[in-house]
């Protein structure tokens, strides 16, 4: 049972750290929509990217966009960390068991 409850653990371990480094990429595109409001935020006209086109847009029309995307990556942001926390639990209390079982 104890191989079994390794290998659990091992496979939660890459669950986190696949879900940390979404967690990370969530978080850098925040950055990057945060750096782009202030970018844009005294102008009148600005240039989104779309693919390999530039589009020329209000200032207003890209905040708009740029603030949708934003809820959009910190909701996601958040689910994520929930979603690490819980791995975190559930990983801390099969290496306590893992441990547990070994000292026995």
């Amino acid at each position: 049972m104890t191989n079994e409850e390794i290998e659990q653990l091992s496979l939660l371990e890459q669950n986190i750290s696949t879900v940390v480094n979404q967690k990370q990429q969530y978080y850098k595109q925040l950055l990057e929509v945060d750096n782009a409001l202030l970018a844009i935020e005294n102008k009148e006209e600005a240039y989104q990217i779309i693919g390999t086109l530039m589009i020329k847009k209000t200032s207003q029309e890209l905040k708009k966009d740029l603030e949708e995307k934003k809820k959009i990556f910190e909701i996601k942001h958040k689910t994520l960390a929930k979603q690490e926390e819980e791995l975190r639990k559930q990983a801390k209390k099969l290496q306590e068991k893992v441990v547990a079982s070994l000292d026995a």
